[in-house]
């Protein structure tokens, strides 16, 4: 009786054991261009329309730090893939009506880069 108590208290220190605080440590690098377009209308006899297109490289580091609370180690690496990446293209507009349009895209790929804690 007593080795099945003990097995049984083996059994469920393994258990608990396995299930703790883990955290996600991503570097999520960003290669590509930024490209910036500036439109504007002109006002016809003053002043002429003008439209300026500017090409940029795109080189960004990002860290993230995700943590969870009482996971397995299997789980964990199920939500912490080790490495991966993907394409990008993503754009913004800022205009003030009948003055001007700035339209800024980027392109390009993200890496990431994870390692569990």
């Amino acid at each position: 009786m007593k080795s099945f108590s003990y097995a049984l208290a083996v059994l469920v220190l393994f258990v608990v054991g396995c299930r703790k605080d883990r955290s996600c440590v991503c570097s999520i690098t960003s290669t590509g261009s930024t490209t910036t377009r500036t439109q504007t209308p002109g006002i016809p006899p003053l002043l002429a329309e003008s439209d300026t297109s500017i090409v940029s490289p795109l080189n960004s580091l990002t860290t993230s730090n995700t943590k969870y609370n009482k996971v397995s180690k299997h789980d964990m690496r199920s939500n912490c893939r080790e490495s991966s990446s993907e394409t990008f293209n993503e754009s913004s507009v800022n205009q003030v009506p009948g003055i001007f349009t700035i339209t800024t895209s980027q392109s390009g790929i993200k890496s990431y880069s994870c390692k569990i804690d």
